[in-house]
């Protein structure tokens, strides 16, 4: 006799039976909401979130004081690859440590790509601004394949509108790629786990090897996506992933070809990063959480510019604080709520799984648990099988911050914007739960849905919290232009120089209009020993690197040509009145010193 499931899950598990047992091998659909209407619905909140993320660009001017020097950075060696320069052909610009940089120039063939379309860094910025666009749809794809809707609903309504998401989609910073290229993995990988011999194989292996030559938090990715197959037990299209393979491959040859010729120099020095277990891996631990919230004090320098922005945002701190607040509440609930719903559906899906067992024990198949190898590994893939959605979402956001924890490496938020996608699909997932939209129509070899999980347990929240969660989401709405004018108005107003790419080369055509065609360069080395290391004052140096990439792109120096030096002070130290003052503003200046 077959042992009956758990009490709590026996209607699921019985929905699940009847299903899987008409047809055991098909592929799980979900409830596709409400046709037109939904598709518009979802068609505004991709337009919502592309209009918040342009006014980080054209208010903002896609400014973030702890990413600019990399961006100028950037910059440099996509001028550099346009050139021709030979180091640039195989290394990107960011550091992998303090001995390597990253191996390939995928990164920096983006910006060529952004510098060419626009004709000028701003490209960059647009072509970032759209693919993080596009990965809300990708988001809402993700999270309808595997949730259903509302959750997509949600999904896509956090991915435009969540202060995080908009924020790392606006500059010149490699990790904000990641968003795109994680949703376009997540959806590859889905497709594979679903369909036997899928040739969405070919995808998987490309992207996790085009990863690293953008940031190197896809590598956490590898052992996931192991995982992930194993559990799946599904048969994979060999010569297809053997393809993706080959082509990712590929990538790697200007790199290998380069470094190769240098006697590996930089591979060495990535081997050489390890320094041991570091407490800030911890970080790992409460990202996830910190990524969903308006409680975003490290987009400033301190506490006395925090307190300004609020200000400067709501009218009153105190305001902005509750707002905070809020936000966090916001965040544990739909942590809560997609917790108890992926529990809820594996606990189905195992009871389920169990009573398959039983079954084919009555019926002889099996003589005992001691005659099947790994009994426990069978059951788990089963339960997969049965509650794919759930688990999957959850192994991808879990799995790889458990890997980076493991590793004892530093860890910051812009490591986790890979996994961005199926962090809010289960935020999705949470808010869907809240506000009880989940029906009996879920996909019918899921689990038992968890409209009850929320509600039976606590039913005064039932109407409260999807009003708060609204709440929250229409306050992230305001906040963030909002932010980007203040963020703009400090720029243009303030007292210190602000190195934003449109203060750069509003300097840069300032010098330019002084002395023509004449190549120029920046002095900054007096002015630098002025201030100490942390001063933001110190940010105008990067007057002098922009310059310099500006000349290059121009081509104005060429050897043996005449060039007119600038030197960067304090502005008290210039006259006003003086000929040789070309700029003078927000406590700086620059002066014309000597031709070279």
């Amino acid at each position: 006799m077959a042992v009956q499931a758990p009490e709590p899950d026996s209607t699921g598990s019985s929905r699940c039976e009847e299903a899987l047992s008409k047809n055991p091998k098909s592929e799980i659909r979900n409830p596709k909401g409400h046709g037109f209407s939904q598709r518009f619905c979802v068609l505004l909140i991709v337009i919502l979130g592309l209009a918040l993320r342009l006014t980080g660009l054209w208010w903002g001017q896609g400014y973030f004081y702890f990413g600019q020097g990399d961006g100028v950075a950037a910059y440099s060696v996509a001028v550099n690859y346009a050139q021709g320069e030979a180091k640039a052909q195989y290394l990107g610009q960011p550091n992998y440590n303090e001995h390597s940089k990253l191996p390939g120039p995928l990164w920096t063939l983006f910006c060529v790509a952004g510098l060419r379309l626009y004709g000028s860094i701003t490209g960059v910025i647009l072509l970032t601004i759209l693919l993080n666009t596009i990965a809300i749809w990708l988001t809402y794809r993700l999270t309808e394949a595997t949730l259903g809707h509302p959750a997509s609903f949600w999904a896509a309504l956090f991915a435009a509108t969540t202060p995080s998401a908009v924020f790392y989609s606006v500059g010149v910073y490699n990790p904000e790629v990641m968003p795109f290229l994680g949703s376009c993995f997540c959806l590859a990988l889905w497709k594979v786990v679903r369909k036997e011999r899928s040739r969405h194989i070919f995808w998987v292996p490309l992207l996790l090897l085009m990863m690293p030559q953008f940031h190197m938090s896809g590598l956490a990715l590898w052992p996931t996506t192991a995982l992930v197959l194993a559990l799946a037990a599904v048969r994979l299209n060999g010569p297809w992933l053997a393809a993706g393979f080959l082509a990712g491959l590929l990538l790697y040859v200007p790199y290998i070809l380069g470094d190769s010729a240098t006697g590996w120099q930089n591979t060495l020095g990535m081997l050489k990063g390890g320094n041991g277990f570091t407490w800030d891996a911890l970080k790992t631990l409460t990202t996830p959480f910190n990524l969903l919230i308006n409680w975003v004090p490290q987009w400033t320098r301190g506490a006395g510019e925090y307190r300004e922005l609020g200000r400067a945002c709501f009218g009153f701190f105190s305001l902005f604080l509750a707002c905070n607040v809020l936000s966090v509440l916001v965040a544990i609930a739909l942590f809560i709520a997609a917790i108890l719903y992926v529990h809820r559906a594996i606990r189905s899906a195992g009871a389920l799984a169990d009573k398959s067992e039983s079954v084919h024990d009555a019926g002889g198949l099996q003589t005992g648990p001691s005659f099947r190898p790994f009994r426990w590994w069978y059951r788990d893939t089963e339960v997969f099988r049965r509650c794919p959605g759930p688990l999957f979402l959850a192994l991808m956001t879990i799995c790889p911050l458990l890997f980076a924890l493991i590793s004892g490496k530093p860890f910051h938020a812009r490591y986790a914007l890979v996994l961005f996608p199926p962090l809010l699909a289960l935020a999705g997932c949470g808010a869907a739960a809240w506000s009880s939209l989940f029906t009996s129509k879920a996909s019918p070899a899921d689990a038992e849905p968890p409209e009850d999980v929320t509600t039976k347990r606590a039913p005064r929240l039932h109407g409260f919290l999807p009003a708060t969660i609204v709440i929250s989401t229409c306050v992230n709405i305001y906040f963030l232009p909002a932010f980007y004018w203040h963020q703009g108005t400090v720029i243009a107003q303030g007292n210190l120089f602000v190195p934003s790419f449109r203060n750069l080369e509003q300097v840069y055509q300032h010098i330019k209009g002084d002395v023509h065609n004449m190549p120029i360069e920046v002095d900054d080395g007096s002015y630098l020993q002025s201030f100490k290391r942390d001063d933001p004052r110190r940010d105008a140096s990067l007057i002098r690197r922009y310059v310099a990439v500006r000349e290059m792109e121009s081509g104005a120096r060429s050897a043996g040509t005449e060039v007119r030096v600038f030197k960067l002070v304090r502005a008290d130290q210039a006259q006003k009145d003086s000929k040789l003052t070309v700029y003078l503003g927000h406590e700086i200046a620059l002066i014309a010193t000597r031709t070279d």
